[in-house]
């Protein structure tokens, strides 16, 4: 399924429901661990987009001879492809997180954060079709991925403080 190019552009609801009508048998561990796995491909998905926006940017910018705003928009676009690298190579936890629901009723907070991911990624892709009324596109621009990127580190320390550690040999 991956495979086909008429899932590769579909949207996250139409993902997701593929996934689930494709993997009946497996279990809700497997059907969440795809559930995640399609949101982070819908994220990075976007930040392609980002990236192809930034590009346009820049293409804009050198026809009217606005070249002092070229290396910025080129660092945005290395920074967000670097993000989308990041998301797309994400792992899916592990399954000291992989309870549903907490007691308290939260969600899994690999899931969270990959959700605020999703919501982070949605504005940012807004942004550039809104007017720039105030003139700070670029440092909103730049002030978006790098918390996007701050998540990241947060959803990966996360998962690292979650895995069980090693027994020494000493011990045994």
């Amino acid at each position: 399924m991956q495979n086909d190019p008429r899932h590769r552009h579909a949207g996250l609801l139409e993902r997701l429901a593929a996934y689930s009508i494709s993997h009946r048998d497996q279990s809700p561990l497997d059907h969440r661990r795809a559930a995640n796995r399609a949101l982070r491909d819908a994220i990075a998905g976007h930040l392609g987009e980002v990236g192809l926006r930034l590009e346009q940017a820049i293409r804009a910018c050198v026809a009217r001879g606005a070249l002092s705003e070229v290396a910025a928009l080129e660092r945005l676009r290395a920074l967000a492809e670097r993000i989308a690298q990041r998301v797309r190579h994400a792992g899916p936890g592990s399954r000291a997180l992989a309870h549903p629901k907490s007691p308290d009723g939260a969600p899994d907070p690999i899931h969270a954060l990959d959700l605020d991911l999703y919501h982070r990624v949605e504005v940012l892709l807004r942004r550039f079709d809104a007017p720039d009324n105030d003139h700070d596109f670029l440092p909103a621009i730049m002030a978006e991925l790098t918390s996007m990127e701050r998540r990241l580190d947060d959803r990966a320390f996360l998962i690292a403080a979650a895995k069980p550690k090693p027994v020494p040999l000493d011990d045994l």
